[in-house]
């Protein structure tokens, strides 16, 4: 092996080395900050069921009514 292909060996290992204690120095850092709030959204039962009611009086009612809407075809 020359001197060349050594010292890029070399560098790659470094390059490796350093991600990864950059990778677990983040990753402790986010585990010390307090949990964050999730988000919480309405039941999805009621979200669904006006979705679904949507899409069938407003979109799938007919042809014409699903082609202006969505500019599509029905399959």
């Amino acid at each position: 092996m020359d001197k060349k292909q050594q010292l890029f060996i070399y560098t790659a290992a470094a390059h490796m080395l350093l991600s990864m204690m950059a990778m677990v120095i983040h990753s402790r850092k986010r585990k010390r900050r307090e949990p964050v709030e999730t988000i919480t959204y309405a039941p999805i039962e009621e979200r669904d069921r006006m979705r679904i009611e949507y899409l069938n009086n407003k979109i799938w009612k007919n042809d014409v009514t699903c082609v202006n809407m969505l500019r599509l075809n029905r399959a």
